[in-house]
């Protein structure tokens, strides 16, 4: 069953699942019996957005650093429009105006 937090792909014998959390994601990986040989020992992973470089995946892979900035671009837009319909953005003001 696909749901929109997981994804499935499977090439060459390797079956890679990403399953997409808050902040972080896991990584998933089956080696079909095939491929597995007894000097077998186990490879890297790499990435690579548009023509950019190749960047080896850690075993810790977080987005908090894109939701902070996310967060804090959604905050920096909302104290524009506070500013620009109520005339502050002081606390005080926004309560005002919603309370007539």
């Amino acid at each position: 069953m696909a749901v929109d937090y997981m994804q499935r792909v499977t090439k060459g014998g390797l079956t890679l699942v990403l399953y997409r959390g808050e902040d972080m994601a896991l990584i998933a990986l089956d080696v079909d019996d095939t491929l597995k040989k007894p000097d077998f020992v186990g490879f890297g992973l790499e990435y690579k957005i548009g023509n950019g470089p190749f960047t080896p995946v850690y075993n810790f892979l977080t987005f908090e650093k894109l939701r902070l900035q996310a967060e804090a671009f959604v905050k920096a837009i909302a104290n524009r429009l506070a500013v620009s319909v109520f005339g502050s953005a002081r606390g005080n003001t926004l309560v005002q105006a919603q309370n007539h």
